[in-house]
């Protein structure tokens, strides 16, 4: 039952914000010729602001439920001794870091609908992964859903006359999916290799996070720009 629930919010959580990032842009003054002259969106506020702030609030909640269930001692001490997880959870961060980012880009492509559509190609390399790292065999109902995803994600992009053109805005999506699924994969063995509680392991990964934006801005030259009063006051309006 509590799987079930979190997994339905889950899901309901992930189309709502695709849909709210949507729903944030304006549309640009200029055109693309690929799009048939059609506009191109773009955003009122700085993306990567977003994502550093998202990655900030998540470092603050996982602070405050590991000292709900633990006293600051405590926290400080299982932090201390496990300092090479910091290293460890660099791997996701980048990923996961990457695959944020470029989601601001894919969803000015596309709509919610087919941008959601063509990520679900998630499933079918994250099944494979887990089938080759955690060797968990997968029934044949699964592979069969394995599928037909594939076969839902071909039949999206292909186009009727031209078939399947590999533009910029599908490489950005098919780098998304890699990010995704390796970050998950390789997330999900820290997890399950690691001692410490999930809370503390999150302190680890966001903070990391953090410090994977704070680079990813320093080499766009945005850091300033993403951190200032103005950015972060249009990003909260």
């Amino acid at each position: 039952f509590i799987q079930s629930n979190l997994s339905s919010s889950y899901i309901a959580l992930s189309c709502a914000h695709g849909l709210l990032v949507r729903a944030s842009q304006k549309k640009g003054t200029h055109t693309d010729p690929e799009l048939d002259g059609a506009t191109i969106s773009s955003y009122d506020y700085n993306p990567a602001t977003v994502v550093l702030l998202g990655e900030f609030c998540k470092l603050l909640v996982s602070l405050g439920l590991s000292l709900h269930d633990y006293s600051a001692r405590a926290v400080v001490g299982m932090l201390s001794q496990n300092r090479e997880l910091a290293l460890k959870y660099i791997v996701p961060a980048i990923l996961y870091c990457i695959y944020n980012n470029l989601m601001f880009i894919s969803l000015a492509n596309y709509d919610p609908a087919s941008y959601y559509i063509l990520m679900q190609f998630r499933v079918v390399v994250t099944g494979v992964l887990f089938q080759v790292i955690f060797k968990k065999c997968l029934t044949r109902s699964q592979w069969l859903s394995l599928l037909i995803l594939t076969l839902g994600c071909v039949v999206r992009q292909a186009g009727l006359v031209t078939g399947v053109v590999l533009d910029g805005k599908i490489v950005t999506v098919a780098v998304q999916v890699f990010c995704s699924c390796m970050a998950g994969v390789y997330n999900e063995f820290l997890l399950k290799s690691g001692s410490l509680p999930v809370s503390v392991q999150n302190l680890f990964f966001y903070a990391d996070s953090l410090l994977c934006n704070l680079v990813w801005l320093g080499f766009e030259g945005n850091v300033f720009k993403a951190l200032s009063y103005e950015s972060i006051r249009t990003t909260w309006s």
